[in-house]
């Protein structure tokens, strides 16, 4: 009995890779709207869902830092 292995194509893990940018993405932009009010590294994490702290300014707040002052560039032109 011959057994073939199945391996995923590239096509497949452009896909999965996508949503994971997107899900980051959507993350980031929630994060925006409920960062308007000054809150806590604990406030955010509690509403982002993360419950550890490592890498959460990489992932997260330099992203969202980027973001916030394109927008104020953007905004008083």
């Amino acid at each position: 009995m011959a057994s073939s292995i199945v391996r995923p194509t590239i096509e497949l893990a452009s896909k999965e890779q996508v949503k994971e940018q997107d899900k980051e993405q959507v993350a980031i932009q929630d994060l925006i709207q409920f960062y308007s009010i000054l809150r806590s590294r604990k406030a955010i994490q509690e509403f982002i869902g993360l419950a550890v702290r490592r890498n959460f300014s990489e992932k997260y707040i330099k992203p969202l830092k980027v973001q916030v002052e394109a927008t104020k560039r953007l905004n008083c032109i």
